[in-house]
Parts: structure tokens; C-alpha cells; sequence
């Protein structure tokens, strides 16, 4: 069996991520779900530090504003393009 550690985090989550948290499968579903987004927004953040793609099209991707975005990417250690 698993650490219950993944069982708390998953009920530290709001309410709305935690429809259908009824047993471990759907707790291992929800990580499933946390992680790929986690991935996602690392990926898109790696593309935007070095220029990949623009601010823009990176806060566009993960549904966030530019303001958001660049929180973020600053809070987590990436660099954040300047503006020309």
C-alpha cells in the first residue's frame, strides 16, 4: 500500500477538485490530472524563458493572464522575457 500522504493531499485540494473523491482510484486520478497540468505550465514556462513562444500565447495556453503568468514564472524561478 501507498503513503496516505498522497490521500491528504489530495483532500487539502478545494472543493471543486474534489468531485468523485470516493476511493484511492479516484485519488490517483486526481494526482494524474495535477500532475499533467503541473507538466504543462513547466513546459510552457521553459518555452517562454527562452523564447520559444511569446508571453502571450504561453498565458493564452494555461488559461492565465500575463500579470498571473509572469507571477508565476518569476515565483518559481524562471526568467521572464523583457519587453521591447
Amino acid at each position: 500500500m501507498t503513503s496516505d500522504r498522497q490521500y491528504d493531499e489530495i483532500l487539502k485540494l478545494p472543493p471543486e477538485q474534489k468531485k468523485g473523491v470516493r476511493n484511492m482510484c479516484s485519488v490517483a486520478d486526481n494526482l494524474m490530472r495535477i500532475g499533467r497540468a503541473e507538466g504543462m505550465a513547466t513546459a510552457t514556462y521553459n518555452f517562454i524563458s527562452k523564447g520559444l513562444i511569446t508571453p502571450k500565447d504561453g498565458a493564452a495556453e494555461l488559461g492565465i493572464s500575463l500579470r498571473k503568468l509572469k507571477s508565476e514564472m518569476i515565483k518559481l524561478g524562471y526568467a521572464y522575457p523583457v519587453s521591447k
